[in-house]
């Protein structure tokens, strides 16, 4: 089995880099938001050539805003159309919940109203030659991919840099992050300072992945330049940080950008003494630790349908079940080492959990972290191996 979320979790606990939530550098998903739906990827990006692949929603609604804004162009400012669309940025619609603040709740999360508002955005880029055949309908699958991985791929790489933090901590044998974010991050991303580097290149990242054939190979090219489009458009209207994705989506200075962003991680400091081409040495150090595409939460508001093919919900669950579960099951008991709001459980040869204490409902992404650690190919099978 593959490296696992449990194993960091343990690991940073034990290191005291656990938590709390609270000081994480992007907001946390609270119940009352709507329900959280895992995002079924095969589903929307397609897997064996046997597979079925996303068609689109039978929603007239959504097809018809996209009718109605295919071919328009960039949003006029005079009609404060600009200030709509630009508002609809990673920062707002899709956060990274880090594992050193969130333990087994971490993962890339997107909302599900800011997913189908930006492929209509999209849409408005694209140039139909000779008409678009099948109607805006035949749209809606391409503009919701290229939507969704806009944003998917700006949070995925800040889960990289967390990678890298994590591998030069463990290498360094001294905690990276924590001090990363309270030295760099923080600092750049108040009020009138320059904004983070991490935040641009994020920005970029996405811009320059989206040509990779996981994310293009079932979307048109007027579909897949649109988005280019409109991200080159709404990237300037970006807030500090954010707006100088333009400066990086080119090489070297995309390159030389990252050597300095992983400098600034290992030293803490915004302007590093490391020479920054020395990382040319080390390459793939930021990474993901794991495949991320099965830890993605649509938030969709509650009574709501996805717009995108996502697993079923499954019902919550306190923290007091799922340890009983896991003691009655499989011999698990409190051991020392849990900190602050956490518990952790050890059972002899299995992988220890550190759980989030004293919750009435345990988040699906701390149930989905639990059911990898112990084998398990879902929340379903987990709660029904537990007697749940």
């Amino acid at each position: 089995m593959g490296l696992n979320a449990a194993e960091i979790v343990d690991y940073l606990s034990d290191e005291g880099q656990l938590g709390p939530a609270e000081q994480s550098p992007w907001p946390a998903f609270e119940p009352n938001e709507g329900d959280l739906y895992l995002i079924d990827w095969r589903g929307l990006f397609g897997g064996e050539r046997s597979e079925p692949i996303f068609q689109g929603i039978d929603d007239p609604e959504l097809a018809d805003a996209v009718g109605g804004a295919i071919g328009r162009g960039a949003p006029k400012e005079a009609t404060g159309e600009a200030d709509e669309v630009a508002s609809r940025r990673p920062d707002v619609c899709a956060w990274y919940q880090p594992i050193h603040f969130h333990g087994l709740d971490w993962g890339i999360f997107i909302r599900e109203d800011c997913l189908r508002s930006i492929a209509v955005d999209i849409a408005r880029f694209v140039r139909p030659t000779g008409g678009y055949g099948g109607g805006p309908w035949s749209y809606l699958p391409e503009l919701l991919r290229m939507a969704f991985a806009s944003l998917f791929l700006h949070e995925a790489y800040h889960h990289k840099t967390e990678a890298l933090a994590i591998r030069l901590h463990v290498a360094e044998r001294s905690p990276r992050y924590r001090s990363y974010w309270s030295n760099v991050y923080e600092p750049l991303a108040r009020p009138g300072a320059a904004g983070p580097l991490e935040e641009a290149l994020a920005n970029a990242d996405s811009y320059l992945r989206l040509a990779e054939p996981a994310y293009r190979r079932f979307v048109r090219n007027d579909v897949f330049q649109a988005t280019r489009r409109y991200l080159k458009w709404r990237f300037p209207l970006d807030p500090p940080g954010y707006r100088d994705a333009a400066k990086y989506l080119k090489r070297p200075p995309n390159d030389d950008a990252q050597f300095i962003l992983r400098s600034q991680v290992q030293e803490a400091k915004v302007k590093p003494f490391r020479t920054p081409a020395q990382w040319r040495l080390a390459p793939n150090l930021n990474e993901s630790l794991f495949g991320l595409s099965s830890d993605i939460w649509l938030v969709v508001p509650s009574g709501v349908l996805p717009s995108v093919p996502t697993f079923p919900l499954y019902r919550p669950v306190a923290t007091r079940a799922i340890e009983s579960a896991l003691a009655r099951e499989y011999g698990y008991a409190r051991a020392k080492g849990g900190k602050g709001s956490h518990i952790k459980l050890k059972a002899a040869d299995l992988p220890t959990l550190v759980l989030p204490g004293g919750r009435k409902d345990l988040s699906p992404p701390v149930l989905k972290s639990i059911a990898v650690a112990l084998g398990f190919s879902d929340i379903g099978e987990l709660l029904h191996g537990l007697g749940l």
